[in-house]
């Protein structure tokens, strides 16, 4: 009998900030991007912050920044730079996550699905050990990167965790799923145990709705609503 899956979203899910925007401010910190990078970020940033535009839109605006800028540059440097962002980010996270998935790591097999880039996935996994990671893959031309986007699996993540159950041979029974936003609502209708963790506004109404468990983590309380 395989393992059960336990798939996680990553930005705002276990981590405390969103890892792309970590790697963007990094990649104009080591001097990869241009400065106007912190302008475009922190606007974007501030409209969430301030109620003026929604956690999805400065998602996007993260994808859109980083996908701008990286043609011309070396798959390596983004390597390099990756590996330095995880070292700095790989334990500001939530508490019940990082918990659960300690828990669940006998129990099930460990599945991620971001927006975040592959190439600081792949770092991110050296330390948190998932099964199966799948993030925006860009392409590359001999080693530099032409800022087209190849793969992108968190634009149906259903469909994303579908095909990596299929492809190895795992079960959706006694499945757990765990999300943050309404970009996640079609992967918790896939599982049998959805979780909305510190959700937006859309999918705490869609959780209430469906009756699906949701859990909120502020300072150092967790609670369920």
């Amino acid at each position: 009998m395989p393992k059960p899956i336990a798939v996680f979203d990553i930005d705002g899910t276990l981590f405390r900030s969103a890892l792309e925007a970590e790697l963007n401010l990094a990649m104009v910190e080591y001097g990869l991007f241009p400065k106007i990078v912190k302008e475009e970020l922190d606007t974007s940033f501030k409209a969430w912050v301030n109620r003026q535009g929604s956690y999805n839109d400065y998602l996007m605006k993260l994808v859109e920044v980083f996908e701008k800028r990286l043609a011309g540059i070396s798959e390596e440097d983004v390597r390099i730079v990756s590996e330095l962002v995880m070292r700095d980010q790989r334990d500001r996270v939530y508490v019940w996550p990082r918990d659960f998935i300690k828990k669940l790591r006998a129990t099930h097999k460990l599945i991620a699905i971001s927006g975040a880039p592959q190439i600081i996935l792949d770092e991110f996994n050296k330390y948190w050990r998932f099964d199966y990671v799948y993030g925006t893959i860009f392409e590359t031309k001999n080693g530099i990167f032409t800022g087209k986007q190849a793969v992108a699996p968190w634009r149906d993540k259903k469909r994303a965790l579908l095909n990596c159950v299929k492809k190895n041979r795992l079960s959706l029974k006694k499945s757990i799923g765990v999300g943050d936003t309404e970009i996640d609502i079609p992967l918790l209708q896939t599982v049998e145990q959805p979780i909305a963790f510190n959700p937006n506004l859309a999918l705490y109404q869609a959780a209430k709705k469906r009756g699906w468990e949701v859990i909120v983590e502020r300072k150092n309380v967790i609670y369920e609503l």
